[in-house]
């Protein structure tokens, strides 16, 4: 499609969806307007309503309230700071969904209810929204689910370890400088249920995990219809000294769903065969909203947020992690995997094919076998050594869609590589998506992408910035094969002027100040 259909496609959403957003209760400091209270209820009267949160509060002091849509509002937005001291609970029924966007304090033993009749229901918190308990004996039901509180690390360990298939909510966010440091995944047990996080932090956990610990991380394994959602992990510092080790910031080797999850950690993982800073591997799970930032070494697989994705997705996410791959001394351990000169032969995370290759980096994935990447972005730097895969975004995508993404950061690779400021090696299909980052090294180096094995037959609407890129030869879109078949360069004059062809205006905008000039997703903030 082109700009004029996008256009269409605006002028259609203006008319579909603007009045739905103003569909909405917000509990916030303005005065109370279109909402009916009355025996501890308080019901939408209008699509836009505003229930003043002092009042809420004062009648919360006095019993249990219940805040309602109605049918009508859909939404509820907390955006205002509310706390209770006493024993009533708050129930909040909503048509579509419950935002929170101010801290909501239950400092006594009172309760809260979280409703969603809605199919697209959805409970989520911005930046300055969580929820917090201080009494271990209140109660907290979402959707007609009891959760039981978890206040520390050692809490989460022994609950999961007792009941693999709970649901688990972090009372209030917690700090573990005093753990010291743990010599092996803080929950050792695989995780079959859910974690809810509440929009609470976990900050300053230490791991260092010796050669003989395979899977490392905040979580060692989530099994098929697990959950994580809705939590921060701040400050963390994981150290891998295994030869075979699968390490991950949040989870090691994760088949979940992760959702609106952050990651901010310092990664070592110098001989290890997948590492990431959310997710060591990612087998048949999916991430959702997923932001990670720090840093990571790791020798095989490795990405800002997953190592390796097999036939799962990854959907409205970003990184601005730095990512390098270690040099592995040989005979050592590590050599089977990687030797001197950067070679190697590598089982992807499905087992069912070897590609030799070399070492795979990407700032945001290391490696995926049938993943699917949509709205998705990274700004990290990416390093990579001789004879080893890298792109901005992916290293190594094998039958792999990649769809509305990009990255800005710059890929830096040694010689006989495969590097592109996109993806380092593919054969897959992307569309729609740019690259803008500086590109460096010898071998198949191209603006965007470094090897295209399928030489452009599934590209649509491939860029890359002709200027930044240092790639300034319009025929090396790829590094190989020359003029690849849907991947055009543009100055960056033309990327910073609007959306270039094929980008959706539903999915992509394009503002002076915003982004350097550059297209950015709607779905994400821009990185600043």
């Amino acid at each position: 499609m082109r700009n004029s259909t996008g256009t269409a496609w605006l002028v259609a959403g203006i008319v579909l969806f603007a009045p739905a957003a103003q569909a909405r209760l917000v509990i916030s400091s303005d005065p109370t307007q279109n909402v009916s209270c009355s025996g501890g209820s308080c019901a939408a009267t209008a699509r836009a309503a505003v229930l003043n949160v002092s009042d809420l509060a004062g009648m919360l002091a006095g019993g249990d309230v219940t805040v309602s849509t109605a049918g009508i509002a859909r939404n509820i937005k907390i955006d205002a700071a509310l706390s209770w001291t006493s024993g009533a609970r708050l129930t909040l029924a909503a048509d579509r969904g419950v935002v929170f966007d101010g801290a909501v304090v239950v400092a006594g033993p009172g309760a809260l209810t979280i409703s969603e009749s809605g199919a697209q229901g959805s409970l989520s918190f911005t930046s300055k929204g969580h929820v917090e308990f201080w009494d271990p004996g209140s109660s907290l039901v979402v959707n007609g689910a009891n959760y039981a509180f978890v206040s520390d690390l050692a809490g989460l360990a022994a609950a999961v370890s007792a009941d693999p298939s709970g649901l688990y909510a972090l009372a209030k966010s917690y700090d573990a400088t005093n753990d010291g440091t743990y010599r092996h995944a803080v929950v050792q047990t695989t995780f079959s249920g859910t974690f809810e996080g509440l929009g609470n932090a976990i900050s300053n956990v230490k791991i260092k995990a010796g050669p003989d610990v395979t899977n490392v991380g905040l979580f060692a394994q989530t099994g098929t219809g697990a959950m994580l959602r809705d939590v921060a992990i701040a400050h963390e510092t994981v150290t891998s000294l295994g030869a075979n080790a699968t390490v991950g910031g949040l989870v090691a080797v994760s088949d979940a769903a992760l959702e609106d999850v952050s990651v901010d950690a310092t990664v070592t993982a110098k001989t290890a065969i997948q590492s990431g800073i959310v997710v060591g591997a990612s087998l048949n799970g999916s991430i959702f909203a997923a932001a990670s930032s720090g840093s990571i070494v790791g020798l095989n697989q490795i990405g800002g947020i997953v190592g390796c994705l097999n036939d799962g997705a990854i959907d409205r996410s970003h990184s601005s992690a730095a990512v390098s791959v270690s040099t592995a001394t040989p005979g050592s351990a590590a050599s089977s995997l990687h030797s001197g000169t950067g070679r190697g032969t590598f089982d992807e995370c499905d087992g069912f094919r070897s590609i030799e290759r070399g070492n795979w980096a990407g700032g945001l994935l290391g490696g995926t076998s049938g993943g699917t990447i949509t709205e998705c972005y990274a700004t990290g730097a990416v390093e990579v050594g001789d004879k080893d895969t890298g792109g901005g975004l992916i290293g190594l995508a094998v039958t792999g869609i990649i769809t509305n993404s990009y990255a800005t950061g710059p890929v830096s690779a040694g010689s006989s590589a495969s590097a592109g400021g996109l993806v380092g090696t593919i054969d897959g299909e992307i569309n729609t998506s740019y690259s803008t980052g500086a590109v460096t090294g010898s071998g198949n180096i191209g603006g965007a992408i470094g090897s295209d094995d399928l030489a452009g037959i599934f590209n649509i609407g491939v860029y890359w910035d002709l200027d930044t890129s240092g790639i300034d030869d319009p025929s090396r879109g790829a590094g190989s094969p020359l003029n690849d078949n849907g991947v055009t360069g543009l100055t960056n004059a033309q990327l910073t002027s609007g959306l270039p062809a094929d980008f959706l205006f539903r999915v992509w905008a394009s503002k002076e100040g915003v982004n350097n000039g550059l297209p950015y997703l709607k779905d994400l903030a821009p990185p600043r």
